[in-house]
């Protein structure tokens, strides 16, 4: 299966959260590099790992800003 972003998507998104778009866009890019390296979140104990890691990648990127 292939992976893909769409940006308009991710802009829809940012804004019904009330967060920048880039932000949104460095989330869903981590997200999808967590899925392509084995993470899922199909089970809660699954999601809850998976997502931390995506924060964490999120954080540490705005962070070096």
């Amino acid at each position: 299966p292939g992976y893909y972003t769409e940006v308009g998507l991710i802009a829809r998104q940012a804004k019904e959260l009330g967060i920048p778009t880039k932000e949104e866009f460095v989330r869903m890019l981590a997200h999808g590099f967590l899925h392509i390296i084995g993470h899922d979140h199909i089970e809660k104990k699954e999601a809850k790992v998976m997502f931390s890691i995506q924060e964490k990648i999120v954080e540490g990127y705005f962070s070096k800003k």
